[in-house]
């Protein structure tokens, strides 16, 4: 299931326009806000991020902005199986 990150409309045009061709290693991350809410955070406001365009038809990697915000958190610190396992079940999943 994908994310859904809120950008400017010069980087929106700068996303389209990279978005079929190899990107370079270098190529600087746009800046964004979280845009959907995943069930087991608290509904995101805005919550900063980084997105780095990658290559080979590969969603771009979102990185969340060092906050106590509980995804950022754990994205910066890792996440532990229970916690998974919690979260996939209140989205449905067994």
């Amino acid at each position: 299931m994908g994310r859904w990150v809120s950008v400017s409309q010069e980087s929106l045009r700068h996303i389209l326009a990279r978005w079929n061709v190899p990107i370079v290693e270098d190529e600087p991350p746009r800046f964004g806000w979280l845009s959907t809410w995943i069930k087991g955070y608290p509904e995101p406001h805005e919550i900063r991020c980084h997105v780095f365009l990658r290559s080979g038809n590969l969603r771009p990697r979102i990185v969340l902005q060092s906050t106590d915000y509980p995804l950022a958190v754990e994205q910066r610190h890792g996440i532990t199986l229970d916690r998974v396992k919690q979260i996939a079940a209140g989205a449905g999943h067994s």
